[in-house]
This record gives structure tokens, sequence and C-alpha cells, in this order.
């Protein structure tokens, strides 16, 4: 099965221009996590803020993904959203799995809307573990139902799975970085780097206050 995973091109308002165009490392991890029999593939918009639209475009010609994944916090989720139409309308036989804070805080009401028409899948919580198991539902390999933390659409309509538990980290494989598609990344340092977020804890100091 073909995976396209991608991480939203918005950035906080405060970043000035350029100066911050850090992958997704959550992304990676999932990646990283997918089983080997699929082909993955990672696209970081946040590389290419100045051509969004072409690049999803070119994006999704060149690999053909049966299932696209899109991670989005809630300032992000406009974009996403917008994703999620040009995928339905110019390559409707994709897959959307939404992931991220806001599908996770957001999940009934995304499920309620008519936005809803644009996604197949919502995952909810930590996606390392949820996404892999996603795929072998598709391919038959287990119930859709026995995926925690899944949403998933029966008759036009989305039912919610029970709640996932947080994963043990010492299990989660590492984040698989060969995959993205794009390079030419940088951070205020200007070096090469990827940014992660959190849905455990604040890493910084005041997290302990």
């Amino acid at each position: 099965m073909n995976v396209l995973l991608m991480s939203m091109p918005d950035v906080t308002p405060h970043i000035a221009k350029r100066e911050w165009e850090a992958p997704n490392l959550c992304v990676s991890s999932i990646s990283g996590n997918i089983d080997g029999r699929h082909r993955v593939w990672i696209a970081d918009l946040v590389v290419r803020q100045w051509s969004v639209r072409s690049s999803v475009r070119r994006s999704l010609r060149k690999y053909r993904p049966d299932v696209l994944g899109l991670s989005a916090m809630s300032f992000q989720y406009f974009t996403a959203r917008k994703i999620a139409r040009l995928v339905k309308r110019e390559f409707p036989g994709t897959l959307v799995v939404l992931g991220g804070y806001h599908a996770t805080q957001m999940y009934r009401e995304l499920a309620d809307s008519p936005e809803a028409e644009v996604l197949d899948f919502i995952i909810r919580g930590e996606g390392d573990r949820a996404f892999d198991e996603l795929l072998d539902a598709l391919d038959g390999r287990r119930p859709m139902e026995s995926v925690k933390g899944l949403s998933f659409k029966q008759k036009d309509v989305f039912r919610h799975n029970g709640e996932r538990e947080l994963e043990d980290l010492r299990e989660i494989a590492l984040p698989d970085h060969d995959r993205r598609v794009w390079g030419a990344t940088t951070s205020t340092s200007r070096r090469p780097t990827s940014w992660r977020r959190h849905a455990r804890a604040c890493s910084a100091a005041i997290s302990a206050r």
C-alpha cells in the first residue's frame, strides 16, 4: 500500500518568514512504526510554504498514495481541510486520515459536521501505532473496531472506537527520517533540524514548576 504522510506548512505568527522550516518529527515517528510491506513517503509542507497547492498536487501525482495522513494542530486545521478537499476532488480514490491535536480534541464536532465528507478516518491521541493498525485493518488483517483511538465511517456515519492508552516509549520504533521527499530545512540556528509536538507534557523546565 502506498502511504503519504503530510505535516502542515503553517507556523505560529511570531516566527519570521523563512526563520522556521523544521520538518515534523511526529510524522517521522509514525513512518518509522509502519510495517515494511508498505511504501511510505513524508511530505513536510513547512519547507514548501510558498508553493503549497502545487507541491501537494505534485506529491499526489508522483507517489499515488492509497492513504494520505494529515497531521494538524488547531491553527493548521484550515489548511488540512483545504488539502483534504483538493484530494477528494482530484484524487477521489485516496483515503484521507486526519490526526493531531485538533482531531484529538474536536473529533466529535468534526465527525458531525459537513467537513466530515472529505475525511475517511480520524486518529485520536498518539498515532505511532494506531496508523499502522489502521493499515492492517484496511488490508483485512484485523477488524476496524479493534483499532483503539480510531474513528471510522460506517454507511457515511463516523463510529468512534475506544480511547487509546499512552504508548510504552520503549516499544516504539525510532523515527524514519529517510522517507522525507524534501530537504533544505532550517531553524533559527540555521542548522538542519526536526521538531516535535508534545501530547504528554511540555519538555521545557516550566513543566516542573
